[in-house]
């Protein structure tokens, strides 16, 4: 929801230092900073909230860092991205410059599967979140 649409604009839209720095689909939402500015709210706040943001964050990281090892991506290259900006400012660079080509090697993978199962459990979950709404609109 955050680094494709920055991809995308700078990919069409950027001059050469934006494309350097937004080269891929996984950027600033893929970084241990992204996790670090929702984790440090949690704890200082002691918010359940915030915390359970960082631990989505988290999981995210987690299960994106096996999906991109899986595709090819070096080890050194999920390293550079989680640990932005320390050796660097430009991140680990991918070549889907559309729509298809991201998502053409995904097709036949577990991850495709994984990926329609997450959408499907967001969906459940907001159709509950409207049906709770609504019944206590109707309590008296």
């Amino acid at each position: 929801m955050i680094d494709k649409p920055l991809f995308y604009l700078a990919a069409n839209f950027g001059n050469s230092e934006i494309r350097d720095i937004f080269s891929g689909t996984r950027t600033l939402g893929h970084t241990g900073l992204f996790f670090l500015a929702f984790l440090m709210p949690a704890l200082l706040l002691k918010s359940q909230k915030w915390l359970a943001l960082a631990l989505g964050i988290l999981t995210h990281l987690a299960l994106d860092t096996y999906g991109a090892v899986d595709m090819g991506t070096s080890r050194n290259g999920v390293l550079h991205m989680i640990l932005w900006p320390i050796f660097g400012t430009s991140f680990p660079q991918y070549e889907f410059l559309d729509f298809h080509a991201y998502w053409s090697p995904w097709v036949g993978r577990p991850h495709l599967i994984l990926e329609i199962l997450g959408i499907l459990a967001l969906l459940i979950l907001v159709i509950r979140k409207k049906k709770t709404k609504k019944k206590d609109v109707n309590r008296p």
